[in-house]
């Protein structure tokens, strides 16, 4: 495993990666920009102010048991994920910002994450394009400035043994 931090973090540019499994790496202080990543397994992998951005896309690539964690994480910035599954994932304080998640799948945990609709200020909107979440445990979640959820799957909400029949 290498070890990525600020001292020598590492920029990846107009990069392409396919058909390769990484397991167990930790990305701090990482950038991909305008990346293609084409049928790429991380497994047990970790990100830390950690960048996808500038035109990077991911189509068919699996995140699994990996955590994205701070607030300098980003996801976006523009980004695209095609038919990608994130298993088991944990995104703590992470940034979605001008990004597009299209017929992927999520599970795992999202705490204290905001998504943007079209209202947002330029380049903050996420867009989710038919979207499974239905296994993602959503807490301090938002979903702000008119974000279309009407191809999104949610959890459904628990209602605390509320019964509005009996009000």
């Amino acid at each position: 495993m290498r070890k990525l931090d600020r001292k020598n973090g590492i920029r990846f540019s107009n990069q392409t990666f396919s058909d390769a499994n990484f397991d167990y790496v930790v990305y701090n202080d990482c950038v991909f920009h305008n990346c293609k990543f084409i049928s790429i397994t991380w497994n047990n992998c970790q990100f830390k102010n950690t960048y996808f951005l500038g035109g990077s896309v991911l189509d068919n690539c699996i995140f699994e048991d990996c955590k994205f964690i701070g607030q300098h994480t980003n996801l976006g910035g523009p980004t695209r994920y095609f038919q990608c599954k994130f298993i088991n994932v944990n995104f703590k304080n992470n940034q979605f910002w001008d990004t597009i998640f299209e017929n992927c799948i999520f599970t795992g945990t999202a705490e204290n994450i905001v998504f943007y609709g079209p209202e947002a200020p330029e380049g903050w909107e996420t867009k989710l394009i038919n979207v499974d979440m239905t296994g993602l445990s959503l807490e301090l979640v938002d979903f702000r400035c008119e974000i279309d959820l009407s191809t999104t799957k949610l959890k459904p909400a628990h209602n605390n043994g509320y019964n509005p029949s009996l009000s």
